[in-house]
């Protein structure tokens, strides 16, 4: 039991990230928030993509676009993100 309250405890904390901020004297301090690792990646795409699927693209065309634009997007990642 107790193997698998660590266990469980070990992959929430995988999971997530400690958010820091800059103090004034240019160094890091944890704030004591933390957020999901997938909440962390720049999401400018997303915006983008919504315009194109409503322009009437597939998800393979707007993923191959936002490859030109240095972003690199699945087809199931648009699924979830724009829908």
């Amino acid at each position: 039991m107790l193997m698998e309250t660590t266990q469980s405890n070990l992959e929430s904390e995988k999971s997530m990230s400690y958010v820091l901020r800059f103090n004034e004297h240019l160094a890091f301090e944890i704030t004591g928030d933390r957020v999901k690792l997938n909440e962390l990646v720049l999401e400018d795409w997303i915006e983008d993509a919504k315009k194109m699927k409503e322009d009437g693209m597939s998800y393979r065309e707007i993923s191959d676009k936002l490859l030109k634009k240095g972003f690199t997007v699945s087809k199931s990642t648009l699924q979830r993100k724009i829908n």
